[in-house]
């Protein structure tokens, strides 16, 4: 049986967690419960700003929204609201996001999600600041009358293995 495809407009939202592999190494135990607690209360941000979660390998986690805008208010609250999550946290169990946005056409095969847009989005977290969000410009250009006095900085990054330079705003959380 040849599996359900459906090219649709997507956008996603990565996170990934900052510096995991340096918390693995400290107390592996106490990473996987921190994570596992944080990838919950991250899914539920993500629902309920009317987002899906389309993949959490790990620790990163992929997002799908209908609106540019749900998924930047999404981001910035999983940023805004870092420090009362690990108010209670001991620092070297404190999970912080990078987080990278993108939209774009994506193949949906059975829920998961294929694309160029998928893979911008996965680069552009890889560039965000430990606690930021680094959003491509296109996306940024479509919400500029939301995000009206919200500071960021525009600027042009060259993304790992994506052929033209991604123009990009990182906003300031």
């Amino acid at each position: 049986m040849t599996p359900r495809r459906e090219t649709k407009r997507a956008v996603l939202m990565n996170a990934d967690v900052v510096g995991y592999s340096a918390m693995m190494a400290r107390d592996a135990a106490g990473t996987v419960e921190a994570l596992l607690g944080s990838t919950r209360w991250l899914a539920g941000a993500v629902e309920s700003f009317g987002g899906r979660v389309v993949d959490a390998p790990g620790d990163n986690l992929m997002a799908e929204f209908d609106r540019e805008w749900a998924a930047i208010r999404c981001a910035m609250y999983v940023q805004w609201t870092e420090g009362w999550r690990n108010r209670h946290v001991p620092d070297h169990l404190r999970i912080r996001y990078r987080i990278g946005i993108e939209a774009g056409d994506v193949i949906d095969v059975h829920g998961r999600l294929y694309g160029n847009p998928v893979n911008v989005a996965a680069r552009l977290q890889a560039q965000a600041e430990a606690g930021g969000v680094l959003v491509s410009a296109p996306v940024a250009e479509r919400c500029r009358p939301q995000l009206r006095g919200v500071s960021g900085t525009y600027g042009v990054h060259q993304l790992k293995n994506i052929p033209e330079p991604c123009p990009t705003l990182a906003l300031t959380v």
